[in-house]
């Protein structure tokens, strides 16, 4: 589940980003496809992630299956697409 630490964060930073009048999108990191994304508490956690985000008035755009990579199209890290990756 989302940690108070990480709601907090959020909130702080739609605070800050309300008073410049900035508006927020949360959207889906690119990760790499894991089983576990597609077992029932992969889903309730990126339900309640959508779901926070929705609460706070911050759209939350995109399918997050969408954003899901084999490793072989990473770069150098989990969120990091090589040229491959990208043209997927």
């Amino acid at each position: 589940s989302i940690t108070k630490r990480t709601k907090k964060t959020l909130t702080d930073f739609q605070a800050w980003a309300n008073k410049k009048g900035v508006k927020l999108v949360v959207t889906p990191a690119h990760v790499i496809d894991n089983p576990s994304y597609h077992t029932q508490e992969g889903q309730d956690f990126f339900n309640e992630i959508r779901s926070f985000a929705n609460a706070q008035g911050i759209p939350f755009v995109g399918d997050v299956y969408e954003h899901m990579y084999d490793k072989q199209y990473f770069f150098n890290g989990e969120y990091h697409l090589n040229s491959i990756g990208v043209a997927q």
